[in-house]
């Protein structure tokens, strides 16, 4: 096995997950939390947590025990830069624009087909990027201006908007 990276969420849990006796699933939350599953009590379980990442070194990290869920806790390491997959960053981009035309939908039912979409292309990519660059998937890295003006990205979120209105037409045609 190769060397486990404590610089992201995914080697983190590589790290604490054969060592951790009290959570029985870890996920990632986002780019700097992950989500535990407790297996006995909430409290052992963190205190495990803190144990661990105090050992590993990982520190600051802050725990939270999650309030909609008495099983679940979320461990944040707020110094991490957080990294994200192309799919992640995809689904990202597919989720805003779904956001979006079903606001359009609400607002204006008749706005909401495939060609007005289509043709709000310019203005919608450019609201869609502006998410993105508020988001804490860009976190530290490049500005509105960089991403919009970059020719080959945009032709990229262009494909991923055509796809989502193609989802967003037969989701509603569905509904009809």
């Amino acid at each position: 096995m190769g060397e486990i990276n404590l610089k992201n969420i995914e080697g983190i849990i590589d790290a604490v997950k054969p060592m951790s006796k009290q959570v029985k699933e870890f996920r990632k939350f986002d780019g700097i939390s992950m989500e535990c599953t407790k297996l006995g009590s909430i409290d052992s379980a963190i205190n495990e947590m803190k144990a661990l990442c105090t050992k590993l070194k990982l520190v600051p990290f802050a725990t939270e025990a999650r309030k909609d869920d008495s099983n679940l806790f979320l461990v944040q390491f707020p110094d991490l830069i957080p990294e994200y997959s192309e799919d992640e960053v995809t689904k990202m981009y597919k989720d805003t624009f779904m956001f979006l035309f079903n606001n359009i939908k609400i607002k204006d039912p008749t706005a909401a087909t495939k060609t007005k979409l289509i043709e709000g292309m310019d203005s919608l990519v450019k609201h869609a990027i502006k998410t993105y660059c508020r988001s804490n998937i860009n976190q530290y890295k490049e500005s509105f201006e960089t991403y919009y003006n970059n020719k080959k990205y945009r032709v990229k979120i262009n494909g991923i908007f055509l796809d989502s209105v193609e989802e967003f037409v037969s989701i509603i045609m569905e509904d009809v």
